[in-house]
């Protein structure tokens, strides 16, 4: 199984988190890009981009197998759509 070391994070997260904690509904993955890996000419940037896309997809898996909705942002973005999303201007979302 793809997700079997996120697993065990989740079962050592959880352990230390009080019992009260709030459950956790959405995750939003931060990408640099979405690039299509092939695209990219240089070999070792290409196996980079490669590992990037693998970690997001996976994280991205095991969180919907476990009920959280997921969203994948541009980095770029990031800022606006937080201060769209929360209502309050770009700067008082990076503080």
């Amino acid at each position: 199984m793809r997700c079997g070391a996120l697993q065990k994070i989740d079962c050592d997260t959880s352990r230390q988190l009080p019992p009260e904690t709030y459950a956790v509904r959405r995750a939003v993955l931060v990408a640099g890009s979405q690039l299509n890996p092939a695209s990219i000419a240089n070999p070792h940037i290409r196996a980079h981009a490669f590992e990037g896309q693998l970690f997001r997809s996976v994280l991205e898996e095991f969180l919907q197998a476990h009920g959280i909705h997921t969203e994948v942002v541009i980095e770029r973005d990031a800022y606006a759509k937080a201060a769209v999303e929360l209502k309050r201007s770009d700067e008082k979302c990076k503080v």
